[in-house]
């Protein structure tokens, strides 16, 4: 969902809905010549409660973009499984189609014929969850990645509709949220990394959160989460070299006490380290539907090198003993070691290496992917080999 702007407005705020668009019917199916069907189905903003919204700009506008992804609950017999609907339409109202598994039908699989229980969840994730007798899990994802190839913009702010019925889909908001925006961006930097961190707190981020109830409707409930990843997400996008700043929304559990983070923004090509912000105390999230504004100026700043603290009270900076990598051109395998550094004691060999992230192999389906080999010897080792040259 692109051209998403919030403004902070007061929970009560009226929704100014966009001109309908026409595009029944509300469902449809279409069987394929390979044993699926094709599933069709509206999603529209249209209805919504006044005091939950989902996406504004200064006027209250809200659409949809071609490529947009919902998922919809399916089942058979008593497996329950999201299927990923996609729109090329734009607006208010589009319709969502995606290819459906033969034997699947919509809804749980504990639906009844009048309350077939059809969750859709914005945005689609195949990290989505439903166990019957229980509300759906809602995955959000660790790390968005807005400049992976086919990506765009998206505040993508959780969204759910639960029908009892085939029809169309009204989306309303599961939390609250901020909308950050880093202003000032050094003209240097071209792509960023933002990572925010809610380790101050124990409720979780990232990953499957339970959907809950407030007041008849429903809401995201993170609980507590182990430290460290569960607490945190991260952000990659290039910066607007017109405005010379970079937006992300965070979504957030509503109340109290249960956001207060620490937000870095890196130099993504340079892995430097522009700016660190860390909130003193929590505060009061805004209302379910509400996302509150924060400006953070960087104040053209290029950032320093992150700095390695050594767990053995190791100063690598002033070690001397240092050579340097391979300067093989970008796309050698060569060429992902920059630095090495060595340096001993009477019982240890202390070893420091800085490598370029790019030049890895993290695919698991190579042999030699997340592997670090390291061979010693000395000048006066008589053998020689292709890892070990005595000369």
């Amino acid at each position: 969902m692109k051209k998403i702007f919030y403004i902070l407005v007061a929970a009560s705020m009226a929704f100014v809905a966009c001109q309908k668009q026409s595009v029944e019917p509300q469902f449809s199916v279409k069987e394929t010549d390979h044993g699926t069907y094709i599933y069709t189905i509206k999603a529209s903003t249209d209805g919504l409660e006044p005091e939950v919204k989902s996406d504004y700009d200064a006027s209250g506008h809200f659409s949809w973009s071609a490529g947009d992804a919902i998922s919809v609950l399916f089942h058979k017999g008593d497996e329950n499984k999201f299927f990923t609907l996609t729109t090329t339409g734009t607006g208010a109202s589009a319709n969502f189609s995606g290819e459906i598994e033969s034997g699947y039908e919509i809804g749980a699989s504990d639906g009844t014929v009048s309350d077939k229980k059809i969750w859709a969840l914005f945005p689609a994730s195949a990290g989505h969850a439903y166990a019957t007798g229980s509300n759906p899990s809602f995955f959000l994802n660790p790390e968005t990645d807005y400049t992976a190839p086919g990506a765009y913009f998206s505040a993508n702010m959780p969204m759910y509709d639960l029908l009892a019925a085939e029809g169309t889909l009204h989306f309303k908001n599961l939390c609250s949220g901020y909308k950050i925006t880093f202003s000032n961006i050094a003209s240097t930097v071209n792509t960023v990394m933002v990572k925010v961190d809610n380790n101050a707190k124990t409720y979780k981020m990232s990953g499957l959160i339970p959907i809950g109830t407030d007041s008849s409707e429903y809401k995201l409930d993170p609980a507590w989460g182990d430290a460290g990843a569960a607490r945190i997400l991260t952000y990659i996008a290039n910066v607007d070299k017109v405005k010379n700043s970079v937006v992300v929304y965070v979504p957030t559990r509503r109340g109290t006490n249960y956001f207060q983070p620490v937000i870095e923004l890196y130099d993504y090509i340079t892995g430097n380290l522009i700016i660190k912000k860390t909130a003193s105390s929590s505060k009061t999230t805004p209302a379910r539907g509400s996302v509150q504004q924060l400006t953070i100026d960087t104040d053209n700043a290029t950032g320093a090198a992150p700095s390695f603290t050594s767990a053995f009270s190791i100063s690598w900076a002033g070690v001397s003993d240092s050579v340097s990598g391979s300067s093989d051109t970008a796309g050698s395998y060569n060429n992902a070691v920059r630095v090495f550094k060595a340096k001993a004691d009477d019982s240890y060999l202390y070893v420091y290496f800085e490598i370029d992230k790019d030049a890895l192999l993290t695919d698991g389906q190579y042999e030699y992917a997340n592997s670090l080999d390291v061979y010693l010897g000395n000048d006066e080792s008589a053998s020689s080999a292709w890892m070990w040259d005595a000369a």
